[in-house]
């Protein structure tokens, strides 16, 4: 019985380590390589330097944008609300916070195929999409280090 609790004990210890080396490590390349998203969502604001600073200056204000024309918002998304259709396909609403304010986007499931492994909060992303009043309908996403990335920006 001794043997049999000491080994429980062993195996609870090594899963207990194995959790924490796991979260330390997803802590780590999460918000080391971008200190600002670690303030961001803690306290839901940037202090210390939004990611997109130094590339607003490429894209106008979603405001600036007629309704039903093309437009290219980027942000921070602040959440993202799944829904299945009646087709048994998944669509998305996503809240994009831009340097300027706070929008909503439809995804519809072709896309949300497509982007579901961006589609997640705290993503800085930047859209492709068709302007639908206050809104925006998703055509295309990329994360923004990969815009960024593509254009030789640092």
């Amino acid at each position: 019985l001794f043997k049999y609790n000491q080994y429980k004990k062993e195996k609870f210890l090594e899963e207990q380590k194995q959790k924490e080396e796991k979260y330390l490590n997803e802590f780590k390349e999460k918000y080391m390589d971008a200190p600002e998203m670690y303030e961001y969502e803690t306290l839901s604001i940037f202090i210390n330097g939004n990611p997109f600073e130094n590339v607003k200056h490429y894209f106008k204000p979603f405001d600036d944008y007629e309704d039903g024309k093309d437009c290219y918002p980027i942000g921070t998304i602040t959440s993202v609300k799944r829904k299945k259709q009646k087709n048994g396909l998944t669509m998305a609403y996503i809240e994009l916070l831009t340097p300027e304010k706070m929008i909503e986007g439809m995804v519809f499931a072709k896309q949300y195929a497509e982007y579901q492994d961006i589609l997640k909060k705290g993503s800085n992303i930047v859209v492709k999409a068709k302007k639908s009043g206050e809104q925006f309908i998703v055509d295309k996403i990329k994360t923004l280090e990969f815009w960024k990335n593509e254009r030789g920006i640092k």
